[in-house]
C-alpha cells in the first residue's frame, strides 16, 4: 500500500485548468496596432531579448527601449537603453506615442507592469501586450543528449539512464522552422536538457540559425569543457547559465565527476570571450545550495560572480523529480546515487514530498514547458521526465494534434503527478537567503518552518 497522500479528484481539476492561450493577433495584426507608435520592451530577460530579434529580423520594427529594474552593462542590451519604470512613466508614458510589450517572465513583475500600464490608461491588447498572450509556449530543444558529468542529484547519473547522441545542425533548422510556423509569437528556445550543450561542435552554428529565425536562446553549462568555449561564447548566446555548487572536493561530490579548477579557469575565459568580442551574452551565476556549501563557499562564489558581473542567482539544490515521482506514484525504489545526495540536500526530501502535497492546487510550472524536443526529434511529455513520449517525431506532426495528444497523456500521467503534488517538488527557485546567529540559511518563500536544517 502506498503511504504517500493522494488526491485525484483535485488533481483532476486542477489539470483541467492548464491551458494555452491562442495569440489575438497574426503578426500582420500586430504591427498595425503598433502603427508608427515608438516600442518599449518591459523586461531583458530570454522573451525581451528574444521580442527585440523578432522585431529586428521578421517584423522590421524598430525597439526604443528595454524597461527594467535590473542592472545591465553600460545600461544597454542589444545597443539599446535600458531605462527604470520610474523613468519611463514619468517621462514616456504616452499611450499615444509608445507601445509597450510585456515580456518579463516574474510573475511579481509582471502583475507590477500590467497594474502600471492600466494605471496610465494604456489599453491591454491596443497599447500594450504581454508576451503571454502572444506566445503561451516555453519551447525546449536538446541539442546534445549525453552529459560529461553524473551529478547524484540529476535523471542522467542514474544507471537506467539512456544516453543519447547529437543533434545534426540541418535537423535542429528544420525543427526550428517549423516551430516558428507553429508558433509565430515564439521569441525564445531553451537549448538543453539532460545533456550538455558544450559537448556539441557546432553549437555556434545552432545559435547563429536561432537568432537567424528571430529567437534567442538559453544555454545552460556545467563549464567543464572548454574546447568549443571561444567559438560558442562568439556566437552570442542570449543568456548563458553556469550551474555551480561549492568549491573544491565539494563540487567534485555534487557536480560528480567534475572539477571545480577547471569550472573556475572556464568561468575566466567567459569572462575574457564577453570582453574580448564586447558580447550582450547575459550570463548568470547559478549556485546550487546544500548543507555543506552554504557559508564560506557560498561567499567564495558569490564574491566571483560580482567580480566577473555575472548575475548571482542561489537554488536549492533538490532531487530531480523523475525517480521521486515513480517512488511516491509506483512504489519503486529510488536510484543508488539519490542515497548519498539525500543526506546532502538542505530539506529532507520525505518533508518535501509532504510540503509539495500540500500545494497540489497550484499550477505546474512546467505544464508550459512545450514542445520539449529531444535529441533524436522525439518530443517527451514532460520537460522533467524522460518518458513518456507524446511523438517520435516533432517533424511529423500537426502542431494542434500534438497538443491534443498531450492533453489526452495528461490525462493519466499528470493526474497521477498531481494526484501526490509532484508537480511542486522541484521548486528550487522561490528561496529567501537569511543570516541566523552567523551561519546563513535558505528558507522556502511562503512556506513556515520549512527552513535548512545545518
Amino acid at each position: 500500500m502506498n503511504k504517500y497522500l493522494r488526491d485525484e479528484i483535485t488533481a483532476k481539476i486542477t489539470f483541467n485548468k492548464h491551458s494555452f492561450k491562442n495569440s489575438p493577433f497574426t503578426l500582420e495584426e500586430f504591427k498595425k496596432i503598433i502603427e508608427k507608435r515608438e516600442i518599449y520592451i518591459w523586461g531583458g530577460g530570454l522573451e525581451g531579448r528574444g521580442f527585440f530579434l523578432k522585431c529586428k529580423k521578421v517584423l522590421n520594427l524598430k525597439v526604443k527601449a528595454f524597461i527594467d529594474t535590473r542592472k545591465f552593462k553600460d545600461n544597454k542590451i542589444h545597443n539599446i537603453e535600458v531605462i527604470k519604470p520610474e523613468t519611463f512613466y514619468s517621462k514616456y508614458a504616452d499611450p499615444n506615442k509608445v507601445f509597450i510589450h510585456v515580456t518579463t517572465a516574474h510573475r511579481e513583475f509582471k502583475r507590477i507592469a500590467i497594474a502600471k500600464n492600466e494605471k496610465y490608461n494604456f489599453i491591454r491588447n491596443k497599447d500594450y501586450t504581454v508576451q503571454m498572450d502572444l506566445c503561451d509556449y516555453i519551447p525546449i530543444i536538446e541539442v546534445t543528449g549525453n552529459c560529461n558529468l553524473k551529478c547524484i542529484t540529476c535523471t542522467v547519473g542514474a544507471p537506467d539512464f539512456v544516453k543519447g547522441s547529437l543533434m545534426k545542425v540541418d535537423y535542429y533548422e528544420k525543427i526550428l522552422a517549423k516551430m516558428s510556423k507553429d508558433i509565430p509569437f515564439l521569441t525564445g528556445v531553451y537549448l538543453y536538457l539532460w545533456g550538455e550543450p558544450f559537448i556539441h561542435p557546432k553549437l555556434d552554428e545552432i545559435i547563429k540559425i536561432t537568432h537567424k529565425y528571430g529567437l534567442a536562446c538559453d544555454i545552460s553549462t556545467n563549464l567543464n569543457l572548454d574546447k568549443h568555449l571561444d567559438k560558442i561564447m562568439k556566437a552570442e548566446p542570449d543568456i548563458l547559465t553556469l550551474a555551480c555548487s561549492g568549491t573544491d572536493k565539494n563540487y567534485a561530490v555534487t557536480h560528480t565527476g567534475g572539477n571545480f579548477n577547471k569550472f573556475h579557469s572556464n568561468l575566466l575565459k567567459v569572462k575574457d570571450c564577453v570582453d574580448k568580442y564586447k558580447l550582450d551574452t547575459h550570463v548568470r551565476f547559478y549556485y546550487h545550495m546544500y548543507k555543506h556549501n552554504l557559508n564560506e563557499e557560498y561567499n567564495f562564489c558569490k564574491k566571483l560572480a560580482d567580480d566577473l558581473g555575472f548575475w548571482w542567482y542561489p537554488i536549492i539544490a533538490q532531487l530531480f523529480p523523475q525517480h521521486i515521482y515513480h517512488h511516491v506514484v509506483n512504489n519503486k525504489p529510488l536510484p543508488p546515487q539519490y542515497h548519498e545526495a539525500k543526506d546532502l540536500v538542505i530539506y529532507d526530501y520525505e518533508d518535501h514530498i509532504k510540503t509539495s502535497f500540500d500545494k497540489r492546487k497550484s499550477f505546474c510550472p512546467v505544464y508550459k514547458a512545450f514542445p520539449t524536443i529531444r535529441y533524436n526529434g522525439s518530443v517527451v511529455h514532460c520537460s522533467l521526465m524522460t518518458d513518456p513520449t507524446v511523438s517520435k517525431n516533432f517533424l511529423d506532426e500537426d502542431f494542434e494534434n500534438l497538443k491534443e495528444k498531450r492533453r489526452k497523456q495528461g490525462e493519466d500521467t499528470c493526474v497521477s503527478c498531481m494526484s501526490y503534488g509532484m508537480h511542486k517538488f522541484f521548486d528550487v527557485a522561490n528561496v529567501d537567503i537569511k543570516m541566523e546567529k552567523g551561519r546563513r540559511v535558505a528558507v522556502y518563500k511562503n512556506t513556515e518552518n520549512f527552513k535548512a536544517k545545518v
